[in-house]
C-alpha cells in the first residue's frame, strides 16, 4: 500500500516540478525581454542594413557654382533638374580629372561640369569626377550672344542655354547681360547645350581727358577704332596697348595698360605739343644740275630732305630751262617729288627731239604710253563693273637713246581718280595725280580714299623706253 502511494507521490512531484519550471521561465522572460526577442531583433537589423546599403549612395551630374575649401563645402546645380544642392566633402573624398587622374578639390573650378557620388542621408561627397562627356571651347573672343533666344554662337557652332546657365567671372556668378563682346570666354557643355561660361579675360574702360583738340578725330586702341567724342568711354579688353589719337595732322600715342573692370583716364593734352611731325621728301629733278629752293632757301635735291608737315613754296631753276614753281604739301613720312624742267625756246633736249609714230597720239608729251582703263558702272550691289566694249588705248613714242631694257629714265604717271592715295607694291607714293620712276614688270597699284571702297589693280608695265600713264575708274562709295 505504501509502495503504491509512493509511486503516485513521485509522479505528482514530477508534474509539479515541470509546472514550476515552465512558470519560472515565463517569469524570467518578463524580467529579461531580450531572451525572447533576440532572434527577432537580429532579423530586423539585418533588413535595415541591407536596405541602407542599396539606397544611401546616389549619383548626379551638375555644374559647380560655389566651392569653399575652408568649410569643405561644394555647391552644384543639377544639370537635369536645375536644382542647387550643397554637399560636404572630406579628405577621404576621391577627386579625379576627366582622365581619371587624382587631383585636389582646390583644382576644381567654379563652372566646371562634374559627376558626383554622395551619401543621400549625410550629404557627404564620396567621389567627384570632372565630366569626361563634356566639351570645352577655350580662348573664345569672336562670339555672338543672343540673350533673347538664349543662344551663343562661335564660328559655325551654335549652342543653346537657359536661365540656369552658370556664368563665372572672377570666381563669382554674373548675368548674361554682363558679358561684353570684348571678353574672352571658355564655354562648357554637353551636346548642343551650354551649361557654363567662364570669363577668362574680361574688359576695362578707357576715357579721355582734355580731348577738346581731338574732337571729331580718331581713337585707336588695338583693334578698336572709334571717332573721338566728348566724355567718351570705351570698353577695351584687359591687356597692354598702344593708344593713338589723330585729328588732321595732329597725332599722338601712348602705351597703356587696361585692367579688368577698371577705368583708365588718359590725358591727351600733351599730344598737342608733341604733334610736330616730320616727313622726308625725295626730290627727283631733271636736269640734275638744276637748283632747288624751298621757301626761298636752296636745298640739295640729291639727298632726301626732312620737312615738318606743312605746305612749302618750291622753285626749281636751271640755265637754259623754264623755271618751275608750285606750292607743295608734306603730309606723310616719305614722299617722292619728280620735277622735269622744260627747255627754253631755242634750246633742245632729248625729250623734245624724240619723234612720235602713233596715229592715235592723245597727249602733246612725246615719249609716253597712256593707259586708260574702261569707264565703270555701279551695280545695284554697289560694285563697279567695266563696259566690255571699251578697250585700252596707248600712245607710243619712238625709243630714246637709252639701251634696251633700261627704263629708269622714264616715269609712271597715275592720273585718275584724282585726290586719291596711291600705293605702289604696298609703298605709299602720294596723292594722285602722282609720278614715280618707271619699273618694268608686274606690279600692284592700290587706290585708297576715305569713304570709298579701296581698289587693287595688278598691272604689267612694259620695258619700252617711254613714259606710262594710267587712269583708273572712280572709286565706289562705301
Amino acid at each position: 500500500m505504501w509502495i503504491q502511494n509512493k509511486s503516485i507521490f513521485i509522479r505528482l512531484a514530477e508534474v509539479l516540478l515541470a509546472l514550476v519550471l515552465v512558470l519560472g521561465i515565463s517569469g524570467c522572460a518578463g524580467k529579461f525581454p531580450f531572451l525572447s526577442d533576440n532572434v527577432e531583433s537580429t532579423e530586423k537589423t539585418t533588413v535595415l542594413e541591407e536596405t541602407s546599403s542599396i539606397s544611401e549612395n546616389l549619383k548626379m551630374s551638375g555644374v559647380v557654382t560655389a566651392l569653399d575649401t575652408e568649410t569643405k563645402n561644394v555647391t552644384v546645380r543639377n544639370m537635369d533638374t536645375r536644382e542647387i544642392t550643397s554637399f560636404v566633402y572630406s579628405t577621404s573624398t576621391m577627386v579625379q580629372n576627366k582622365y581619371g587622374d587624382g587631383i585636389s578639390m582646390a583644382q576644381v573650378r567654379i563652372g566646371e561640369l562634374v559627376d558626383l557620388e554622395y551619401d543621400r542621408t549625410s550629404g557627404k561627397v564620396k567621389e567627384v569626377t570632372i565630366s569626361p562627356d563634356a566639351w570645352e571651347l577655350n580662348s573664345i573672343t569672336q562670339f555672338t550672344m543672343d540673350r533673347t533666344n538664349k543662344t551663343i554662337q562661335t564660328g559655325s557652332h551654335l549652342y543653346q542655354y537657359d536661365s540656369s546657365i552658370a556664368i563665372v567671372s572672377d570666381g563669382a556668378l554674373i548675368e548674361p547681360i554682363e558679358i561684353s563682346d570684348q571678353d574672352e570666354l571658355t564655354i562648357k557643355g554637353r551636346g548642343t547645350m551650354a551649361y557654363s561660361i567662364i570669363v577668362t579675360k574680361g574688359h576695362g574702360y578707357v576715357s579721355l581727358e582734355n580731348e577738346e583738340h581731338f574732337l571729331g578725330g580718331t581713337l585707336t586702341i588695338g583693334k578698336i577704332v572709334k571717332p573721338i567724342t566728348a566724355n567718351m568711354l570705351v570698353v577695351v579688353p584687359e591687356g597692354d596697348y598702344t593708344l593713338e589719337v589723330e585729328q588732321g595732322k595732329t597725332k599722338g600715342r601712348k602705351q597703356i595698360r587696361v585692367e579688368k573692370n577698371e577705368e583708365l583716364a588718359v590725358d591727351i593734352q600733351s599730344f598737342v605739343a608733341e604733334a610736330r611731325q616730320i616727313g622726308t621728301v625725295n626730290f627727283k629733278i631733271d636736269p640734275e644740275q638744276a637748283k632747288l629752293y624751298v621757301n626761298g632757301k636752296e636745298i640739295n635735291h640729291k639727298e632726301v630732305a626732312p620737312f615738318d608737315y606743312g605746305t612749302y613754296a618750291v622753285r626749281v631753276e636751271a640755265e637754259g630751262y623754264v623755271p618751275f614753281s608750285e606750292k607743295y604739301e608734306v603730309k606723310t613720312s616719305y614722299q617722292e617729288k619728280t620735277i622735269v624742267l622744260e627747255a627754253e625756246e631755242g634750246e633742245s633736249s632729248a625729250a623734245e627731239t624724240e619723234e612720235t609714230s602713233s596715229e592715235n597720239q592723245q597727249t602733246s608729251e612725246p615719249g609716253t604710253v597712256v593707259v586708260t582703263l574702261p569707264p565703270t558702272e555701279v551695280s545695284s550691289s554697289g560694285e563697279t563693273t567695266a563696259e566690255s566694249s571699251t578697250t585700252e588705248k596707248e600712245t607710243i613714242g619712238s625709243p630714246g637713246s637709252i639701251s634696251s631694257g633700261d627704263v629708269s629714265a622714264y616715269k609712271i604717271h597715275i592720273m585718275e581718280p584724282s585726290q586719291t592715295e596711291v600705293y605702289f607694291d604696298g609703298d605709299y607714293i602720294g596723292i594722285s595725280p602722282v609720278t614715280l620712276t618707271k619699273v618694268s614688270g608686274e606690279h600692284t597699284i592700290i587706290l585708297k580714299k576715305d569713304g570709298y571702297v579701296t581698289k587693287t589693280y595688278t598691272v604689267n608695265i612694259t620695258s619700252d623706253q617711254i613714259d606710262s600713264y594710267y587712269s583708273f575708274p572712280a572709286l565706289a562709295t562705301n
